[in-house]
């Protein structure tokens, strides 16, 4: 028997005559239909998939093309940055970054021990990158340009190929996460509208996965439980306007990043 706290559900479900069963219990045709949890129109953040991992073709593109896009974009910008920058490149010299890293790499290395060699590594080379650029301005680097073709495609596909409110969230701490970092872009030259897309896509994929929308709200907590007045900010203009943005997901309301009980559910389970 499947349990549907795991957020796991369209996988784990066995398909008999393409016919599968939802969260809610419902059936629907797993090859042809949208999950019926989510109609078109409803874009609360998934427990299950709105479209079935394996049987769909939208979840084929989810989970056969945009999932591996985004780890392709990941890998190599972060082998890139080595090539480039040698061994110390994920050493950050700025007190307020290690303090950073040090929270999530230790959170991490505690909650996240399900596949750990793919997922670890994943969410690890994602927070170097981020610390790499927190102190590096992005302007400089060619290997951008690849990294900029990829994003883009992939954020095209999953509006036009998977769902055309891919952008759309219901889901009260994804507007507040996407309207805080996007306000953060000053820039409106190509650089701009790749992190933007960026961000766009990081929203999308905790929107559509429970298990990281759980794991990066979880993390971002823990980020506020340690310094729930925020970072310092110094004369260092270039690094501290990203901790202008983090702090202003600080300074939100307390609990506005609670998980919810599918969330923590998903967590105890694929711990």
């Amino acid at each position: 028997m499947c349990d549907f706290m795991s957020g796991q559900a369209q996988i784990l479900t066995k398909v008999r005559n393409k016919i599968a069963i939802s969260a809610q219990g419902k059936q629907f045709n797993a090859e042809k239909d949208r999950n019926p949890d989510y109609p078109i129109g409803d874009n609360r953040s998934c427990v299950g998939f709105r479209y079935h991992a394996i049987e769909h073709p939208k979840g084929q593109i989810l989970h056969r093309f945009i999932k591996p896009s985004i780890i392709k974009a990941i890998d190599l910008t972060h082998v890139m940055i080595l090539k480039q920058h040698g061994n110390d490149a994920y050493i950050p010299k700025d007190d307020r970054i290690i303090q950073l890293k040090s929270i999530c790499n230790r959170y991490i290395d505690e909650d996240i021990q399900h596949d750990p060699k793919r997922k670890q590594t994943f969410m690890r080379n994602f927070i170097d990158i981020i610390g790499f650029f927190m102190e590096h301005d992005i302007y400089k680097y060619k290997m951008m340009k690849v990294v900029m073709r990829i994003v883009k495609v992939a954020h095209q596909t999953i509006g036009n190929k998977y769902d055309t409110d891919a952008y759309v969230y219901d889901d009260k701490r994804l507007q507040i996460f996407n309207n805080v970092l996007k306000s953060a872009i000053q820039d409106k030259s190509k650089i701009g509208v790749f992190i933007s897309q960026t961000v766009d896509i990081i929203c999308f994929i905790m929107k559509e996965d429970i298990y990281y929308t759980a794991r990066w709200f979880n993390m971002l907590n823990h980020i506020i439980a340690a310094y729930p007045y925020g970072f310092q900010l110094t004369n260092n203009e270039y690094v501290d306007q990203w901790f202008i943005m983090i702090n202003s997901l600080i300074n939100e309301p307390p609990n506005s990043f609670e998980l919810t009980k599918y969330e923590k559910g998903n967590i105890e389970i694929w711990h």
